[in-house]
């Protein structure tokens, strides 16, 4: 549920982003098709790439959730916000693809490759604001 909330949050905000010299890339966990269906109907316009092993997930740092991290109190008190804020526009939640025990992140990548920003989940519903990624996209990247 996060992950698609999230997601058409970024396609919201990348105007802004594309705006500061930077531009949106989507990792999913999902093959070729289920990627290029899911940010059709999410998020059309962002880059999205599929890794259906997580081997980026992995080469970042990302683990697997425990037990509090995807169905603790903060979860469901995300949950409820996310759907009584209609962020689903009338959009189909779906199925999991890939491991739903996969927790997320957001990261911003210089042009040399250098990660300026990191922003590691704390349980599957938090990811940072929108302020946050702005600030991180508009920061010198020298």
């Amino acid at each position: 549920m996060f992950c698609r909330s999230e997601l058409a949050r970024l396609a919201k905000l990348n105007p802004q982003i594309e705006a500061a010299g930077a531009q949106t890339v989507v990792v999913t966990m999902g093959k070729p098709a289920e990627t290029e269906r899911f940010c059709g109907e999410r998020a059309p316009g962002l880059r999205c790439f599929c890794d259906p092993d997580a081997a980026s997930y992995r080469a970042f740092g990302l683990t697997r959730g425990t037990s509090e991290q995807l169905f603790g109190p903060a979860v469901w008190l995300k949950g409820a916000q996310v759907t009584l804020g209609g962020k689903f526009e009338g959009l189909p939640i779906g199925r999991p693809v890939g491991d739903p025990f996969q927790m997320p992140g957001v990261f911003v990548i210089a042009p040399d490759g250098r990660v300026t920003f990191a922003y590691y989940s704390r349980h599957v519903g938090d990811y940072p604001d929108d302020a946050a990624i702005l600030r991180a996209v508009a920061s010198p990247r020298v």
